[in-house]
Formats: C-alpha cells, structure tokens, sequence
C-alpha cells in the first residue's frame, strides 16, 4: 500500500497533534501537586490574613512561600534537573518581582496586597497555558476573575476567607482536575 503525500501529510499532522497532547497532559499530571500544594498555602496563609496581625501575616506568608519553593522544588521527578530549576526560577523571579512592585508602588491597604499576588499568579498560569498546556490559561482566568470579583464586591475583612476558599480551594480543584487529565 502506497500513500500519497496528502495522506502522509494527513498522518504526520495527527502525529504531531497526538504528541502535543500528550505532552500537555504529562505536564498536567507533573503540575498537578504543585497546584494543590500551593493551593493548601493559599488556604492557610490567607485565613491567617483574616484572623491575625499584621505582624503576623506578613511572617507568616514568607514562611509559607519558603516552605512552598522548598517542597514544590521536592515534588520534581529526581532525575529531570532541568524542571526544578526552571521551577526554582520561575517562583524565585515572582516573588521577586512582587516584592519589587510592592516596594514601588506602596499599597495603602492590606486588601491590596492580598490581592496583588493573586493577580501575579494568574498572569504566571495564563502565561503557562500559552506556552505549556490551554487548560492552565482556564486555571489562570479563573483565579484572574475570582481574585478581582472578590476585590471589588466584598468588604475587606471578608475577602481573605473568600480568598482562602476560592483561590486556594480553586488551585486545589484544579491539581486534582488537571491530575486526572
């Protein structure tokens, strides 16, 4: 049996297409812990928001941050060197960059920075979606809407627990969602 070009065309296109998809859920599957990881963060950190003093939301954010680039760092296939430090870096560089903007910009109220790295973290997943797998730019959305229909409909002594829920239980729905692709 002989194929034509258009058919052999036809063929490598569907194998290309099978190759990417599969690659797209591989790194679903790889990503997935990182989101329920950071999504447990995020409903501890942010109910800490809600319940304590200043003093004691920003000591504890740096050391759940810390603690979430450490154990995210664990959760990397042991023998893929290139994929912690391309985690490492990516994390490193955000909170950098947050850190930067908040330096610069001087927020006035703390709903502002519970909102700000929330917004970081979206663009970071839509940016992930673009270039790793589509169902990160839905992740991303979702935490890019959530995040500001919160800031802007509820009072600020409601918003970290609505924070808590939403963002954190959301990249928890969304490891688990994403690990099961």
């Amino acid at each position: 049996m002989e194929l034509s070009p258009t058919e052999a065309r036809d063929a490598l296109a569907v194998v290309a297409a099978t190759e990417e998809r599969s690659r797209a859920f591989r790194f679903y599957r790889c990503s997935s812990p990182h989101l329920i990881l950071w999504g447990a963060i995020w409903v501890i950190g942010y109910t800490i928001d809600g319940l304590a003093p200043i003093v004691w939301i920003q000591l504890s954010w740096l050391a759940l941050v810390v603690a979430g680039m450490i154990g995210g760092t664990r959760l990397q296939p042991r023998d893929d060197a290139r994929s912690a430090r391309i985690y490492t870096v990516t994390w490193v560089s955000a909170v950098l960059f947050y850190v930067a903007v908040i330096a610069v910009m001087h927020p006035t109220r703390l709903i502002q920075f519970e909102a700000f790295p929330a917004l970081c973290l979206a663009l970071l997943y839509a940016g992930f979606g673009i270039v790793r797998g589509s169902a990160y730019l839905w992740v991303g959305g979702a935490l890019f809407a959530l995040t500001l229909a919160g800031y802007f409909l509820l009072p600020g002594t409601i918003y970290p627990f609505f924070m808590a829920a939403c963002g954190g239980g959301g990249l928890i729905c969304s490891g688990i969602w994403l690990g099961r692709n």
